[in-house]
């Protein structure tokens, strides 16, 4: 049985399993121009590692031929915005707190940080979506899974209120793609950039997984309501090299997603 947050996010998310292409005919960008007289805005989110900002890449590649046949005389510039620090910032954050500085402050001094940042991303987002279209490897609500599981106590509950008054005032974009994977995955993605992975990492990891795995329904039914999400399973899916029928496999998975976007 599922909470009522849940139902409402299950009737309007669509999971990606297979990686067979569907042939699904519905509105072109074009037509979403005239109807919101600007380009969508599209969110990629998911865990840290996950494989976020490689499937963004070929997302972005595969979108920009995909205008040209929607816009032939003169497609749309298709803009990547990503999350500010550009490299990861929890990696830094988790070796601070193995080496005893306190968990419970570095966690809730940087995700104030991380959120005034995304809301001034979200904000430029909506505001360039007049000439482009908008996509981000990443959503604010990230911020919001890290202080649910760091932030404890009177400041947690601070920060989520903080979080809740400002995010109903934020711009929300037209579609969001979660990215999902085990976290072996996650960490042989992380160990082939040269990370290197200890107890506190792996750990950490699993218990990001667990959270995703348990609450994103809720999280994104409260926060996405009206947002068309698509879930795309990337464990079989080689983000890493660009040859090959797993990277072709990867295209497959963005094209189709793409496909569902214009259902």
């Amino acid at each position: 049985m599922l909470s009522k947050k849940a139902q409402a996010v299950a009737d309007h998310v669509t999971d990606i399993e297979s990686m067979q292409l569907m042939k699904i005919s519905g509105v072109s960008f074009r037509e979403f121009l005239l109807e919101h007289r600007r380009f969508p805005v599209i969110a990629i989110t998911g865990q840290s590692w996950v494989g976020k900002t490689t499937f963004t890449d070929i997302f972005i590649n595969s979108l920009s031929e995909r205008l040209k046949s929607d816009f032939p005389l003169a497609p749309p510039v298709v803009k990547k915005l990503t999350e500010l620090p550009q490299m990861s910032p929890y990696l830094p954050i988790i070796k601070a707190s193995s080496d005893g500085l306190s968990d419970q402050t570095l966690w809730e001094k940087n995700q104030e940080l991380f959120r005034v940042l995304d809301e001034a991303i979200l904000t430029k987002a909506s505001l360039e979506s007049k000439d482009s279209v908008i996509v981000m490897d990443f959503s604010i609500i990230q911020v919001l899974v890290y202080a649910h599981m760091k932030i404890k106590g009177t400041a947690g509950k601070d920060f989520i209120q903080t979080f809740n008054e400002s995010f109903g005032n934020l711009p929300k974009p037209d579609f969001l793609v979660h990215i999902t994977a085990e976290p072996e995955t996650v960490l042989g993605r992380l160990q082939s950039r040269g990370s290197f992975i200890d107890d506190q990492i792996q750990k950490h990891t699993e218990e990001l997984h667990g959270y995703y795995s348990e609450n994103w329904r809720d999280i994104l039914g409260e926060y996405y309501e009206d947002i068309p999400v698509l879930r795309v399973h990337t464990d079989s899916l080689d983000l890493v090299n660009n040859t090959g029928d797993k990277a072709r496999a990867v295209k497959e998975a963005v094209n189709e997603t793409l496909m569902r976007m214009a259902a």
